[in-house]
């Protein structure tokens, strides 16, 4: 479905505040593929679509499976990973089975 996508303030500085995902995170894609965030990864805030707050991997791209596969980015929302926004297309996918991050 099309997002709205508003950037973030911070999105154009030099340096950028990243979060460091604590415990790894398994999931379950709606088409049937799976994906795992590494503990450890870090992620940047770049910026907010009405579902959620969006964050990029720190000095790496992040991909979904389906049909085609599509950067992406993690929309996340009170703690949740509640879907993907996916730049290239300016879209928003939901996940289906929300999973639960945990930043540092």
């Amino acid at each position: 479905m099309p997002a709205d996508f508003t950037p973030s303030t911070q999105a154009g500085q030099q340096s950028l505040k990243t979060k460091t995902l604590s415990h790894a995170a398994d999931v379950q894609l709606d088409t049937g593929y799976s994906r795992s965030l590494k503990a450890g990864s870090q992620w940047v805030h770049i910026g907010t679509v009405r579902q959620g707050d969006v964050y990029k991997p720190y000095k790496d791209v992040f991909t979904l499976e389906g049909a085609h596969i599509h950067e992406a980015c993690l929309v996340v929302a009170e703690g949740q990973l509640v879907g993907f926004y996916l730049p290239v297309e300016r879209g928003f996918s939901l996940l289906a089975k929300k999973v639960r991050l945990n930043f540092n």
